[in-house]
């Protein structure tokens, strides 16, 4: 889709995005309607580490090394995504990397702890 989309509409009812806004919620389906996540304003030299288990459809945050909980439990994996990053934060440093992992039972293990 050689379309531009614009920042913040990556999460509109036409794009279908998921998104963790720097407010602390949710937008899926719209850039308007949220799911209150996180309790804080992220802010600068926040660490935000996006896990997507695409065995089961779920999205989760871990925000400055506190696990935040299950942000999504319903994602369609048949359906293709792009992933997006958008910062408006000056000297703002974004990582991508991946890793193979076996099936996620239903309780979810992040850095040693059950949640």
């Amino acid at each position: 889709n050689d379309e531009m989309i614009m920042v913040g509409e990556f999460t509109n009812y036409k794009n279908e995005g998921y998104g963790l806004c720097d407010d602390g919620n949710l937008y899926h389906g719209s850039s308007v309607n949220y799911k209150k996540y996180y309790d804080q304003r992220l802010k600068h030299k926040d660490e935000i580490i996006m896990h997507l288990d695409m065995i089961k459809g779920r999205l989760l945050y871990t925000i400055n090394g506190e696990f935040i909980g299950v942000a999504y439990d319903d994602i369609d994996m048949t359906r293709d995504y792009v992933l997006a990053a958008a910062i408006n934060c000056v000297a703002t440093t974004v990582e991508l990397f991946g890793e193979e992992k076996e099936e996620m039972d239903d309780n979810v293990v992040v850095d040693g702890n059950m949640n």
